[in-house]
């Protein structure tokens, strides 16, 4: 999205809807720079540019006109839309904090194209991902040049903004267009409404002394009920329904810390010594969000009623998740807005 104006990219598939994707192959449908920094619209918090206010408004321009003809339903049914497109929709719309305030920043990321010629001061903070890396940092992922991803200190931001208990955040499957093997099929964490990919999720509570497990997840489809037994536990019955009659129970995790490491946040600086094979400037925990189960919830989803979904409850012992808009230099923690970065 230019300040000109957002521009619309169709792609079309000769692939039929049941048709799977090879996650290995370079050129399956979705796949690519421009299908990796994009989710469909309604994983965003409500974007002015696509209110039904503005849709009245501009039924007859030509941005709606092309929306209308590209989606099935004349509106926004297969709609994707870049992560830099909303996150200038919410710079334009969403109202400025009236106070300053200083924040710490516990770890940040930068996702930009290297440029050799360039003494780029974020140049160690750009994962360098190829086949000489370990398997959990080599990916076949893609760069974002407009955005600089950062976590704040969780505790700080309770005392000097809001707590981060009442922040809205709930961990789902991002919700998707065509066949879920096409492109990317992230799990994301939305703060606010927006969403942050997860990289692995784990806990220590529950599994006995000194136990622990951890969940990692990659970047194609996956069998999403690994997620959920992880965030629920195991199905149980009791005898908690009308007459003493047997019941489906709720959520046997409620109350369970976890902690997650999101995609944004996974590669927080180089090595201290290039000799040593684990040897972080910043240790990766240093990135983690920390959150307690709620309950399991509905969600809407793609081609259902309704999908599932998880609310948490951020703690502040680690970081909030935020990021840097660096063409409008303003900050959101997840869907919150904090204003204009006006000194580092």
């Amino acid at each position: 999205m230019a300040m000109q104006g957002p521009h619309v990219i169709s792609e079309e598939f000769s692939n039929e809807l049941h048709e799977g994707g090879n996650e290995l192959d370079l050129c399956r449908p979705m796949a690519g720079p421009l299908w990796w920094n994009s989710l469909l619209w309604t994983n965003f918090p409500p974007l002015a540019m696509f209110s039904d206010k503005q849709h009245k408004e501009g039924t007859n321009s030509e941005l709606f006109s092309s929306l209308s003809l590209l989606n099935s339903d004349e509106r926004l049914r297969e709609q994707y839309i870049t992560f830099t497109a909303a996150r200038h929709d919410l710079c334009n719309s969403r109202s400025v904090p009236k106070s300053n305030c200083r924040l710490t920043v516990e770890c940040m990321q930068y996702e930009g194209v290297r440029n050799s010629s360039w003494d780029f001061p974020l140049a160690d903070y750009l994962p360098k991902r190829d086949n000489h890396n370990s398997h959990e940092v080599q990916a076949r992922r893609f760069w974002d040049n407009n955005v600089l991803h950062m976590g704040l200190n969780a505790e700080e931001f309770s005392d000097k903004v809001m707590p981060v208990g009442d922040v809205e955040a709930e961990i789902r499957i991002a919700d998707y267009a065509g066949n879920p093997t096409w492109g990317y099929y992230p799990c994301v964490m939305r703060i606010a409404g927006w969403p942050f990919r997860i990289r692995k999720i784990g806990s220590f509570e529950g599994y006995g002394k000194g136990g622990h497990h951890e969940l990692n997840i990659g970047i194609h489809w996956f069998e999403e009920q690994k997620l959920w037994n992880l965030l629920e536990g195991p199905g149980a019955m009791a005898a908690t329904g009308p007459g003493g009659s047997m019941e489906l129970q709720a959520n046997q995790k409620r109350g369970y810390k976890f902690y997650a490491m999101l995609t944004d946040l996974d590669w927080l600086g180089p090595n201290i010594s290039d000799k040593k094979f684990d040897d972080p400037e910043v240790p990766q925990e240093k990135g983690y969000v920390w959150f307690t189960v709620e309950e399991t919830i509905e969600v809407p989803a793609t081609g259902a009623p309704f999908g599932k979904g998880v609310r948490i409850r951020l703690l502040d012992e680690g970081i909030i998740p935020a990021w840097l808009d660096l063409h409008y230099m303003q900050v959101f923690a997840g869907g919150v807005p904090l204003g204009f970065l006006s000194e580092a």
